[in-house]
């Protein structure tokens, strides 16, 4: 597991199973512009958060990604997650859904199995993020 990503994650899994997951924040100007852009490849399990996010470009990445999408933080500090975007290529495009504005980008099969739930766990800026069935 990459030391960079150092915020927890627990996922629920349609299936009823349970995985952690670790997590960052792209913030500044230059992480939010490099993003994972030239990386052969993305640590198992982590996950980059791009806040005020609408779109992602897949321009010079060397791997797909799976695309978490959520709307914005609501008062109880909660995300609720609008959609999924599973194995973007690269050199595509993918667009939030309505709503949207934050997305959360992960290694390709991270999600073959839809989450319910993605809870992240500590820091000032842990929240819930809750997918809906259906």
């Amino acid at each position: 597991m990459n030391s960079n990503y150092t915020l927890s994650a627990r996922c629920v899994l349609a299936n009823g199973t349970e995985r952690i997951v670790r997590c960052a924040y792209a913030r500044s100007f230059a992480q939010r512009f490099m993003g994972l852009m030239g990386k052969s490849s993305v640590p198992a399990g982590c996950g980059l958060i791009f806040e005020r996010c609408r779109s992602i470009h897949m321009f010079f990445m060397k791997v797909p990604l799976d695309v978490v999408w959520t709307g914005p933080r609501l008062s109880d500090g909660s995300y609720r997650v609008l959609g999924l975007s599973s194995s973007v290529q690269p050199w595509t495009l993918a667009g939030a859904p309505g709503g949207a504005c934050v997305a959360i980008e992960f290694a390709a099969g991270t999600f073959d199995v839809m989450p319910v739930t993605l809870t992240l766990c500590g820091g000032p800026r842990a929240a819930k993020l809750v997918i809906p069935l259906g």
